[in-house]
């Protein structure tokens, strides 16, 4: 995956204070991390894969570095999980 690309040009820049990423952002992020092979989106914990509109409905826009933890809301801090691991990430931070 390449979740630490540069910031997307076509994006619009929020204030990395924010608590929450802007939509677009979890859309673009969707899209840009398209797995082909596999036919969509995989879930970097539990591998499910998740396709189109409904499947990024199932998804949570997370940060890396949690928010709680000083993480800020920039392109480089966010991953996009499942409902049920970002649940089960709580407030940790990556490995």
């Amino acid at each position: 995956m390449k979740m630490n690309e540069d910031f997307p040009p076509n994006l619009t820049i929020c204030d990395p204070r924010e608590r929450l990423f802007p939509t677009e952002w979890k859309e673009s992020f969707f899209r840009r991390n398209f797995n082909g092979p596999k036919g969509g989106y995989v879930c970097p914990d539990c591998g499910r894969v998740f396709t189109g509109t409904s499947g990024l409905s199932f998804l949570e826009a997370d940060h890396i570095v949690p928010f709680s933890r000083g993480g800020s809301t920039v392109w480089k801090n966010l991953v996009l999980r499942c409902k049920q691991c970002n649940i089960a990430k709580s407030d940790m931070a990556e490995q």
